[in-house]
């Protein structure tokens, strides 16, 4: 996946010795509290380096006083490192003059806060369209700009309304929509949904879940609630007295604690919400060896259900059950149409090459006749299904949750063009050729 922030070998001492403390850090490895007794020195931030994918929810938690909210903020340098580097698309941010920092901060990063921070004496209206006010965009479009925002966090009709006469819920949903407003790449979200009651939390979360798979910003997600982490994150850094001590899915970090900490952390969450199906399955191949042929009609389950999921299925019938990738709908149409099943476009997904941009937000993965007659070698496939693979195109959903979208014949290239148009998608050569007769 392409890498959108880097945050790379980043320390922050607080205090007048900031650098000579750090230099004795580094180099005659003093504690935290020898810091703060010689050097008048708190360490913020200790040596932390990961990477935030394009288009993920990445969650920073841990307990109060951890630094996850002062590490965040060196991501639009509201704070500034004592050492190390924070890479924004390929940018080091630290170089940035003020005039680049400034357009940073109004146009691509947007920020929401645990306390709202809504003006009490504009509208619900004028609050959101604020940043685009500071961007000197004109009224009218930007009130434009607001109010489709406005229907985008479900609050049609309050427009008129000022903060005192909303619901907790509901200013979050305006603090929300304000730094949605101006389109920014990036969300920097620090414990947004705290202060609320737990069932205006859970459906806040739901509703971030949601919009975040509708306009793939790249969040990054401070909270202290592990399950907030769970629910939203697609993977969560865990902090303890300003370092990382494990990044991960939600799923590892439950399954696998790097330490007591963490293991203590991961406790009260039940594996059965965030086990998936994939990770437990056995092949098919595996279990025909043992057991012999599998049956027609086995209950079927996506390889991202979790295990609540699969424990009630297991109740309803006494059946081996079949993990499938995820399929749309029209994807389901095309296997049954041509006949093929879910074990091939596994086999495709997992061992085929891959090509990305083969339309919008989409990826192809295809398997070739040597690739094919590998697998045979390998005793990975039966030799009936050579034929069947490289004569199969698999297209998926480019994004975190990579559903399979269609199953195509590559060589009948009617057929794909079919289907591209049908979707609304344009081969690049067409969209040249129209762009080139336009501009005659």
């Amino acid at each position: 996946m392409e890498t959108a922030i880097q945050i790379q070998n980043v320390w922050k001492i607080f205090g007048n010795n900031s650098k000579e403390a750090l230099d004795a850090i580094q180099n005659k490895k003093i504690s935290k509290q020898e810091a703060l007794e010689k050097y008048n020195s708190v360490i913020g931030v200790s040596d932390v380096s990961f990477d935030v994918n394009k288009g993920e929810i990445f969650c920073v938690m841990g307990l109060s006083g951890s630094g996850k909210s002062t590490l965040v903020r060196h991501i639009n340098r509201l704070l500034e490192p004592t050492s190390g580097k924070i890479l924004i698309n390929n940018q080091d941010v630290m170089q940035f003059d003020k005039d680049n920092l400034q357009e940073l901060r109004n146009k691509k990063i947007g920020m929401v806060f645990q306390n709202f921070a809504l003006m009490p004496h504009r509208s619900v209206l004028d609050n959101i369209a604020m940043p685009l006010e500071i961007r000197g965009i004109s009224k009218n479009d930007r009130l434009d700009a607001a109010n489709k925002i406005l229907n985008i966090v479900e609050l049609q009709g309050w427009g008129n309304k000022y903060a005192h006469e909303l619901s907790g819920g509901m200013q979050q949903r305006v603090g929300l929509a304000r730094a949605l407003a101006a389109d920014p790449e990036f969300l920097l979200m620090d414990e947004p949904f705290s202060a609320l009651d737990p069932l205006i939390r859970r459906q806040l979360q739901s509703e971030f879940i949601k919009l975040s798979k509708q306009m793939k910003k790249t969040t990054v997600f401070i909270t202290h609630d592990l399950d907030e982490a769970v629910r939203v994150g697609h993977r969560i850094a865990i902090m303890r007295d300003g370092a990382v001590v494990q990044i991960g899915t939600p799923e590892e970090i439950v399954v696998n604690p790097a330490d007591e900490y963490v293991a203590d952390f991961v406790k009260g969450i039940s594996r059965l919400k965030v086990v998936q199906a994939k990770t437990i399955m056995k092949s098919i191949k595996d279990y025909e060896n043992k057991f012999g042929s599998l049956d027609n009609d086995n209950e079927i389950v996506n390889e991202n259900d979790v295990l609540s999921k699969l424990i009630e299925t297991s109740i309803s019938k006494d059946k081996p059950i079949v993990v499938k990738p995820v399929f749309s709908r029209h994807a389901e149409t095309r296997m049954a149409q041509r006949g093929v099943q879910a074990q091939a476009v596994s086999i495709i997904i997992n061992h085929g090459d891959r090509r990305i941009h083969v339309g919008s937000g989409l990826k192809s993965f295809s398997v070739s006749r040597q690739k094919a007659d590998q697998l045979v070698r390998d005793e990975e496939i039966k030799p009936a299904m050579v034929e069947r693979l490289s004569n199969l195109c698999v297209i998926v959903a480019n994004d975190n949750n990579e559903a399979v979208v269609s199953v195509i014949h590559p060589t009948n290239k009617k057929r794909g063009r079919s289907y591209y148009n049908a979707k609304g998608y344009e081969p690049s050569h067409r969209r040249h050729r129209k762009r080139r007769c336009q501009n005659t």
